[in-house]
């Protein structure tokens, strides 16, 4: 996990996770933007997690699909990463997530889709 550097979950409940994440200057470009294909890193962990928030011990899960939309870039501070579960069936979760810089501002959102397999 230190690798990745992933989130900080500050809260969760069936479907729903909130996290924090402290921008890394290791990632940032020549620009001095967090490296966009990061935002992919956070979403399917965070994603992950909310997933783990609704599903029984004896599922398991995959991530199948995971789109990035981007709006603004993030230079340093910390984001705030919200999650929820729009739809639960036997077979799949759908997800998704929101990227909030410290003023409020959306910065990326991110949805997947993860397959509920065989443990």
């Amino acid at each position: 996990n230190e690798t990745l550097s992933v989130p900080k979950i500050l809260s969760w409940k069936s479907g729903e996770l909130t996290a924090e994440w402290l921008v890394d200057p290791l990632l940032l470009n020549s620009r001095g933007e967090l490296f966009g294909g990061y935002y992919s890193v956070l979403a399917d962990v965070a994603l992950s997690y909310t997933v783990m928030t609704c599903i029984s011990d004896s599922e398991r899960f995959k991530t199948i699909d995971l789109r990035v939309s981007y709006f603004r870039p993030a230079f340093s501070g910390k984001i705030a990463i919200n999650c929820r579960v729009i739809n639960k069936t036997k077979s799949f979760v759908h997800t998704e997530a929101e990227f909030i810089s410290e003023e409020g501002k959306q910065l990326a959102k991110a949805s997947a889709t993860f397959a509920i397999v065989p443990a």
